[in-house]
């Protein structure tokens, strides 16, 4: 098509096809080693219990493990405990009280515990923000997936918390990995509960008031699609593999691109161009390597 990528777009090709597609979000201990840290300032707590962020997929598959705590829980849960500490003080008893409920959040990211913080009856609305902020993402953690939906959908209904506008997300967040670990053997994944984070993400994607949600929620969006939508999504990055500028999350799409040719996905051009040379491989049959020059030079003809 006469396109040029930039340096960092033939890089991610190349690690593409090279199958170097180890997500760029995937757990560090740098994130809960600053956590720790933070939270070690904090006089008469107890030491930091070990945090595993991994977690096995079912009891039946010890040895498949999923990314239960991301960095960004860690770095969320520091960022708010600077933000506490600030305004109680390191030695106040609301905050060791916030940060003990915290060690109950990360104690499910392993898979094994299942330690859900208690509710508060507290005066300060702040503290009881976060307590039911982390109820919820305790419930998420520890797989309790449909309690975690309806814990966030209560929090994004209360305008007065700060965790309001994330929640929304979190909920849908919780529809998704409850598509991929509650699911039938026989299935890819539950599809009632992907086909309903993937209408709650819509409705983010086109709130112009979720802004500072939109590039996380389309992320997610493009996920979910690339499984309810397979179809669909294959146009859709035929058009955004020939644009003269392609959107920052240019290896994910390729990446994404590719995954759907594999599975004979099929769409406009160029993936009927690039089924048709596949097609036409000596090591296919004969009859369907037939079909493809036909349909090549059919092509050709009707486009020239």
């Amino acid at each position: 098509s006469g396109l040029k990528l930039t340096d960092q777009q033939q890089k991610a090709a190349l690690d593409v096809w090279s199958r170097n597609v180890v997500p760029e979000t995937a757990a560090g201990d740098d994130a809960i080693a600053r956590w720790s840290e933070a939270r070690g300032k904090i006089p008469n707590l107890p030491p930091a219990p070990a945090i595993s962020p991994y977690a096995v997929v079912s009891e039946d598959q010890p040895y498949f493990q999923y990314l239960n705590c991301p960095n960004d829980a860690f770095q969320n849960a520091t960022k708010t405990l600077d933000d506490r500490a600030a305004q109680f003080g390191l030695g106040n008893a609301n905050l060791r009280e916030w940060a003990s409920a915290q060690d109950q959040v990360f104690a499910n990211c392993g898979g094994e515990a299942h330690a859900i913080p208690a509710t508060i009856n507290s005066g300060n609305a702040l503290l009881h923000a976060d307590r039911n902020y982390q109820i919820a993402a305790a419930h998420f953690y520890a797989r309790d997936f449909d309690e975690a939906v309806i814990q966030f959908d209560a929090i994004a209904k209360d305008r007065a918390s700060p965790w309001s506008g994330i929640s929304s997300y979190l909920a849908a967040r919780a529809l998704v990995r409850k598509a991929n670990l509650v699911r039938k053997d026989t299935e890819q994944f539950d599809r009632a509960a992907m086909s309903e984070a993937q209408k709650r993400l819509e409705t983010i994607v086109a709130d112009p008031r979720a802004g500072s949600l939109h590039e996380a929620a389309a992320k997610l969006l493009n996920f979910v699609r690339f499984r309810t939508e397979p179809d669909k999504r294959v146009v859709e990055l035929d058009r955004v593999i020939l644009q003269a500028n392609p959107p920052t999350n240019f290896k994910q799409n390729f990446w994404d691109y590719v995954l759907l040719l594999s599975r004979g996905e099929q769409g406009e051009d160029p993936s009927d161009w690039v089924q048709t040379f596949h097609g036409m491989r000596s090591n296919y049959a004969a009859a369907s390597r037939d079909e493809a020059a036909k349909h090549s030079i059919a092509q050709w003809q009707e486009t020239k």
